[in-house]
């Protein structure tokens, strides 16, 4: 490596380009990343999961599929298809994507619930009734406290989650802590009335069993839906729809105060703009 006496160079652990090949966190591209799994692998180590997080491949790679919910109807998609229309899908993708790191819905509200499923279990030693966890949550129900994960927006129940928990059976992982408690939490919550848990908690949950950090479990569950964010984009810059690009005049309305005359204007420094003029 050249000498760097100014201390210019930033340190980087993610790769490094050299004359007979690639290498990416160590490994060899060329060499270990060429089978069907290289994309998970690579994936796991750019959010900062270690190598060991590769024993867990299979069920990232499932819960994928889960999170493929497309509806150009939902409104981060519906900003990437917008943005697309323009005339560029990756736009798109970025413009539906840039908002959603402490958005309310999304991917990354997965992220909320690892954190909160880390908190809360430490009131629960898996053992027990959960007599301790039941109290604060209790306490945290007075307080006003949100439950990040649980709850469902416009349905009864989040028809993914009935999918995922076959997942995490068939991959036999239903006996993993955070899972339990996600589900103990759920039954607890809906004492007074049902609070299901979402297709976010229920993926943090197994993720966070997995050994992930509720940072990387938002970075991965993010990634599942890249598909949806691109499909919409990739329809909506090759539509390139007038209507999305604006609005016609008969479909916006002005809601607010009538206009006021400047007392420039009123003095006859200016003369009034005309009717329907822009400025």
């Amino acid at each position: 490596m050249a000498e760097d006496p100014a201390g210019l160079a930033v340190p980087t652990r993610v790769a490094r380009a050299i004359p007979s090949g690639n290498d990416y966190f160590g490994f060899r591209v060329e060499r270990d990343f060429t089978d069907g799994d290289a994309y998970w692998r690579g994936l796991l180590l750019a959010v900062g999961a270690s190598p060991a997080s590769f024993a867990h491949l299979s069920i990232v790679k499932r819960l994928a599929g889960c999170n493929l919910v497309a509806d150009p109807r939902i409104w981060p998609l519906k900003i990437a298809r917008l943005a697309a229309s323009f005339g560029g899908a990756l736009p798109g993708v970025c413009a539906g994507s840039v908002f959603l790191e402490d958005a309310m819905i999304g991917p990354l509200t997965a992220r909320h619930a690892a954190e909160f499923l880390l908190d809360i279990s430490t009131h629960w030693t898996g053992d027990d009734s959960g007599e301790s966890l039941a109290e604060e949550l209790r306490r945290r129900r007075l307080l006003g406290r949100r439950f990040p994960g649980y709850g469902v927006a416009f349905r009864q129940l989040d028809e993914r989650v009935g999918v995922i928990d076959r997942i995490v059976r068939e991959e036999g992982r239903d006996g993993g802590k955070y899972w339990r408690s996600s589900k103990l939490v759920e039954t607890l919550l809906s004492d007074r009335r049902p609070l299901p848990r979402n297709a976010g908690c229920a993926a943090a949950a197994a993720l966070l069993d997995c050994g992930l950090s509720p940072l990387q479990v938002g970075l991965i569950t993010w990634n599942y839906v890249v598909p949806t964010y691109l499909a919409n984009a990739v329809e909506g810059a090759d539509h390139a729809a007038p209507i999305l690009q604006q609005l016609p005049a008969s479909a916006v309305r002005y809601d607010g105060p009538p206009p006021r005359v400047s007392p420039a204007a009123a003095a006859g420094h200016y003369a009034p703009a005309p009717t329907g003029s822009r400025r």
